[in-house]
């Protein structure tokens, strides 16, 4: 152990070598190199659609995998047999910015001539919003969170529906899952 101890303090950065200090730069070399961002030219460009039409397909697409879901889980309530649902939106889905907000507040006061004393408030309250560039170069706005359509009503038919225990059944869950009160839903048989 006392041996140990006197190896290591006899270390000294002198007596590494010159091939062992070559080969530490080479390799730190490499790490950057590797570390750096490639673009590459073989690869083929993706089209994406970008601004308010991929909006309305994403919306469009969500609120349809949401029918399609609740229907999936209403047809397996007991007796309700094979459902169909129609929800009815109250709104889009909403995206929202990040935004900075700049808060000034002066207040001048002076003498007038008649030994009066003037007070001038001057306020100024700008918000500006934050963009972020892509690889691309493109700027966008800076998206703080994103809020889902919210849903006024929904309308179930389901083979089962003239049963009131199977459609207390499927108002229930539709209340929990939606948050919404019994009178927007509405459950009726199919034909």
């Amino acid at each position: 152990m006392e041996g140990e101890k006197r190896s290591l303090k006899k270390f000294k950065f002198k007596n590494i070598g010159i091939d062992k200090w070559i080969l530490l730069a080479a390799a730190g070399i490499l790490l950057v190199i590797v570390s750096l961002p490639v673009k590459s030219g073989d690869k083929e460009e993706q089209t994406s659609v970008v601004g308010p039409i991929a909006e309305i397909q994403n919306d469009t697409a969500y609120r349809k995998s949401v029918e399609e879901n609740l229907e999936a889980l209403l047809s397996e309530i007991n007796g309700a047999g094979k459902v169909s649902v129609m929800i009815t939106w109250e709104s889009t889905a909403e995206k929202v910015i990040q935004e900075d907000s700049v808060y000034e507040k002066n207040k001048n006061s002076q003498e007038g001539e008649d030994s009066r004393r003037v007070e001038n408030e001057e306020i100024r309250n700008q918000q500006n919003s934050v963009y972020i560039t892509d690889e691309n170069g493109n700027q966008m706005p800076y998206v703080v969170k994103e809020l889902s359509p919210s849903v006024s009503g929904i309308a179930v038919v389901a083979e089962g529906g003239k049963n009131p225990q199977v459609a207390a059944a499927i108002i229930e869950v539709v209340e929990a899952l939606f948050e919404l009160p019994a009178n927007k839903v509405a459950v009726s048989e199919m034909r």
